[in-house]
């Protein structure tokens, strides 16, 4: 039934829902996201935020496809370094389970992430 109280200031799920694939027009999924938390954070100067997003769409496909967001990703917190939107930030990251996929997904250790 929905909130009483707006819950949120930014809600990036509604984009997702319509279900893009990897690519949004000629982007890839996860740079649209990339420049949207990056908007997100120049956009309130000073102010204390909040902010989550994922990336499963380059893991859950296929395993190769996490390589090609490396480079990108580098040039992402280099800029985020660059222009200061680092400072007084706590930015934490984490990575997937791993994709379990083929012969991974049916080891001991794939079993065990399943």
């Amino acid at each position: 039934m929905g909130f009483k109280d707006q819950t949120v200031d930014h809600y990036g799920r509604i984009p997702w829902l319509l279900n893009v694939g990897l690519c949004l027009g000629s982007q890839p999924q996860y740079q649209v996201q990339l420049t949207y938390i990056k908007s997100y954070m120049k956009s309130y100067p000073g102010k204390q935020k909040f902010g989550l997003t994922f990336f499963s769409d380059l893991c859950h496909r296929t395993p190769s496809l996490v390589r090609a967001a490396d480079s990108r990703l580098v040039a992402f917190f280099s800029s985020l370094k660059n222009e200061n939107l680092l400072n007084d930030t706590v930015f934490i990251t984490m990575s997937d389970h791993d994709g379990l996929f083929g012969d991974l997904g049916q080891s001991p250790q794939g079993k065990l992430e399943h």
